[in-house]
């Protein structure tokens, strides 16, 4: 027979036991409910005319990042409709830059910061990089960072990085591991698995969402456990206001001949403009034959190159691994 003691002490266990179970159900429901539909959608001239009015109404689409530039010359035929559409319906909205290795960091940054003010951004810009072209994977990791500094110093905000978990892995792990919110993009059920267990804040599980007032599929984001609209709001803490004339300043050149300083600067001013207007004709011809193809693949690039693009779940593990 049990005494008075050892029934209290059975009693207070068997509650302790419950307590626990129940703990651990409702940390459950909380971990599912976090991985079950989603918080944010992405946008660019793909998904078309938008009611924005009709997608505000979604009370899932907590923020909505719309694709403005890309490149040193692209920029989206329906950004400023959308910006201008997506906030006056009370939406958080904030850029993004499709980084391409056919332009020079400058240029890109220059056209990204022209159409992107400032009193505009909600969140954080974002930096998309998905293609390495001729880059190697070195230049992948210091392109990415010089874009992102030059962002963080005009905005005042370190910048998102949205990529795919095999890109990430590949060529940003050691660079972007601490410090920035990571935007991932993985068409899975699976979440994804950054290389030395990295955390990430975002994860675009879908680009083939529906939402009330979006014509055509979407891309369809949710934030992981621990991570919330906070993580990526406009939050400028410091701002050079000076720093845009630096970085168009061009260091001076060492000439090691007796010829004129000022012959020099017009020889290299000619060459930069040479090359800046074929890099302009360059994608121009691209973006001619990409409207000309009626490929069904998804892409996010509006200048993609047929062979410059971040591999998919259908390419094997041997050519996303592929040495540079």
């Amino acid at each position: 027979m049990l005494s008075n003691g050892d029934t209290l002490l059975k009693t207070a266990l068997s509650a302790m036991l419950s307590l626990m179970a129940l703990c651990s159900y409702a940390q459950a429901e909380l971990y599912d409910d976090a991985f079950l539909g989603y918080h944010g959608i992405d946008v660019s001239n793909h998904q078309g005319v938008i009611n924005w009015s009709k997608v505000a109404t979604d009370e899932n689409v907590q923020f909505v990042y719309i694709k403005a530039t890309e490149g040193a010359t692209y920029v989206s035929p329906t950004f400023e409709q959308n910006i201008q559409e997506a906030r006056k319906a009370g939406l958080k909205v904030g850029c993004y830059h499709f980084l391409r290795a056919t332009s020079y960091i400058h240029d890109q940054y220059k056209n990204f910061i022209e159409r992107c003010r400032i009193d505009e951004q909600d969140l954080a810009p974002l930096i998309d990089i998905e293609v390495r072209g001729h880059w190697s994977a070195k230049q992948v990791a210091d392109s990415v960072m010089l874009f992102a500094d030059l962002l963080e110093q005009h905005y005042g905000v370190r910048p998102v990085i949205y990529t795919g978990t095999h890109f990430f892995n590949r060529y940003l792990a050691g660079s972007f591991s601490e410090g920035y919110e990571l935007f991932i993009a993985k068409y899975s059920d699976e979440e994804p698995v950054l290389a030395n267990n990295v955390p990430y804040t975002l994860w675009q599980f879908t680009d083939c969402g529906e939402v009330d007032g979006i014509y055509t599929e979407v891309d369809q984001s949710r934030f992981n456990i621990g991570k919330s609209l906070n993580n990526i709001l406009f939050n400028p803490a410091h701002r050079d206001s000076n720093f845009i004339a630096i970085t168009r300043m061009t260091k001076p050149i060492i000439s090691m001949n007796m010829q004129n300083p000022a012959s020099i600067k017009n020889r290299r001013s000619e060459k930069i403009m040479k090359e800046q207007k074929k890099q302009r004709q360059h994608e121009e011809k691209v973006a001619r034959k990409r409207n000309k193809k009626n490929s069904k693949r998804h892409r996010r690039s509006d200048i993609d190159d047929e062979d410059d693009y971040m591999p998919s779940s259908a390419h094997s593990i041997k050519s996303t691994l592929a040495t540079p």
